[in-house]
């Protein structure tokens, strides 16, 4: 009986971590920096789709963050994107060190920029917009 209590503890186990296991891919390799995408992230709000980029730098980052300066080597963003208008907007932006600990998170509620054609954010809206197009997003 406890035999069948850990193999199905296990069981549950193994499947509670991969329900929760992010599949980062590579959009983007620049010499400083790597931005990935989870593709598995991509939902709508108020008609704008939006998607988790994560961004990992080559040397650690640093920034003041609540009056405390951190060091950092990745960020996780959440950005929401307007593909009629070509805009975007950084909902949330999460600090993280190179052992995955998290240093800092900041919800935002900035109002939507433009896109630079051939900038970073132009190819991420690009992907997500093929995304919302392909589920039948306007």
């Amino acid at each position: 009986m406890i035999k069948k209590q850990l193999l199905m503890g296990a069981v549950l186990l193994t499947i509670s971590i991969n329900a929760m296991a992010v599949e980062w891919d590579s959009i983007i390799k620049k010499a400083d920096y790597e931005i990935f995408v989870d593709i598995d992230s991509y939902n709508v709000a108020n008609g704008f789709p939006y998607f988790l980029t994560k961004t990992i730098f080559k040397n650690s980052q640093s920034l003041t963050s609540n009056k405390r300066l951190i060091s950092y080597q990745y960020v996780v963003k959440n950005t929401m994107f307007n593909c009629k208008q070509s805009l975007f907007k950084v909902t949330s932006i999460d600090f993280y060190s190179q052992k995955n600990k998290l240093l800092s998170s900041e919800k935002l509620t900035p109002e939507f920029k433009p896109l630079t054609l051939g900038s970073d954010e132009s190819a991420v809206a690009q992907l997500a917009c093929q995304v919302h197009q392909m589920v039948g997003g306007q």
